[in-house]
């Protein structure tokens, strides 16, 4: 039986913890925020460890696409550096949203 946190992407099973757990990754704390992923639980079922990661990095990519937006859309580039820092910004906040969509999660 697979470990499931509800129908919808953000609802939680009653025993899941706040914890992220990831392992040899540095992950920001605001892209980690409500995420029902990979959490730290002690479920009664056997548990797709694999397929609770890929649906908790979901949540994160979700928020990380949410907070380069806009951080994008702050930026008033003046210099060419400046240009290119928000050019390759827009560049992942594409990237990140193409691998959203093909997750079925709308952006």
């Amino acid at each position: 039986m697979q470990h499931t946190h509800g129908e919808m992407l953000g609802h939680r099973a009653a025993h899941c913890t706040d914890y992220v757990a990831k392992r040899h990754q540095v992950v920001d704390p605001r892209d980690t925020r409500n995420s029902p992923g990979y959490v730290l639980c002690d479920p009664a079922e056997s548990i797709n460890w694999q397929l609770e990661y890929v649906y908790g990095q979901l949540f994160v990519l979700r928020n990380r696409l949410q907070r380069l937006r806009a951080d994008v859309a702050r930026m008033d580039p003046l210099s060419a550096r400046e240009r290119s820092v928000k050019a390759n910004l827009q560049a992942e906040t594409a990237r990140i949203a193409r691998t959203l969509r093909k997750a079925g999660v709308n952006v």
